[in-house]
């Protein structure tokens, strides 16, 4: 097998500008990402045509989404209900695919026509629940839409189940995890109740995602940010004048 091209890949000015302003904005309002499986994933995104399958967690998973493409060196294409799309139109610059999930006809042909489009370094990214749904607390409820963009990927192409979860750890803000879990063949996808097959993983790594010793930061948490304010620092003069007094007193 060849080994796979992890050089930089060369994107456009739009594409660069959108990645500084999602690093700027979860530099400023996410206590970092963290990733786990990275490196495997940046091979096989080399490789292989995927179908990238993630739980839908927040707001931020656009942003998210955004900078785990550029450290798995890929473009990539994420399906979007065309409504949510057409209010965001800038992500059509990162190769967003509208699907009209109120026509169930036309969404069939057109999960069929972005399952052929699945090449390596250029993968279809999908939420199959289709909406948010929160981590630990409510089912995923995956949709049968992933198993008609798997049968029409290429033979090839391989299935990756992504966990994305939030918690609040160490700051005010919260911290987003991403796991890059084990790829499944497409014909385990295929067959009857392959979404829940894909849940079922996408379940199973969400139980140790964030407590997870294989870690890695994606963009690092900014530690002790809320200990630096003004307050903070404010609190921590006083502290030290007392026990400066303390220690005159104890001197005398």
């Amino acid at each position: 097998m060849a080994r796979p091209d992890l050089r930089p890949m060369n994107v456009g000015p739009r594409l660069k500008l959108l990645r500084h302003y999602a690093r700027r904005r979860v530099r400023r309002e996410l206590d970092g990402i963290y990733t786990r499986g990275l490196k495997e994933a940046r091979a096989l995104v080399a490789q292989h045509p995927l179908i990238i399958c993630s739980n839908h967690v927040s707001w931020w998973d656009p942003f998210v989404l955004l900078l785990s493409a550029e450290a798995l060196n890929m473009r990539g294409r994420c399906l979007m209900d065309h409504k949510a799309l057409s209010n965001l139109g800038f992500f059509r610059w990162l190769g967003a695919i509208p699907i009209h999930m109120n026509n169930p006809r036309l969404a069939l042909k057109e999960l069929s026509d972005a399952g052929q489009r699945a090449r390596p370094s250029d993968p279809i990214w999908i939420f199959p629940s289709g909406e948010y749904k929160r981590p630990h607390v409510e089912d995923l409820q995956f949709r049968s839409g992933l198993v008609r963009l798997c049968k029409s990927a290429p033979k090839n192409a391989l299935v990756l189940p992504v966990a994305l979860d939030v918690a609040f750890i160490e700051a005010k803000v919260p911290r987003y995890f991403v796991g890059f879990e084990a790829p499944m063949p497409l014909d385990e996808c295929i067959r009857r109740k392959g979404e829940a097959r894909v849940q079922a993983r996408i379940d199973s790594a969400l139980k140790t995602l964030w407590r997870s010793d294989e870690l890695m930061p994606l963009l690092a948490s900014r530690k002790n940010r809320e200990l630096n304010g003004l307050g903070s620092k404010t609190l921590k003069l006083i502290a030290r004048e007392e026990h400066n007094a303390d220690d005159k007193k104890e001197r005398s």
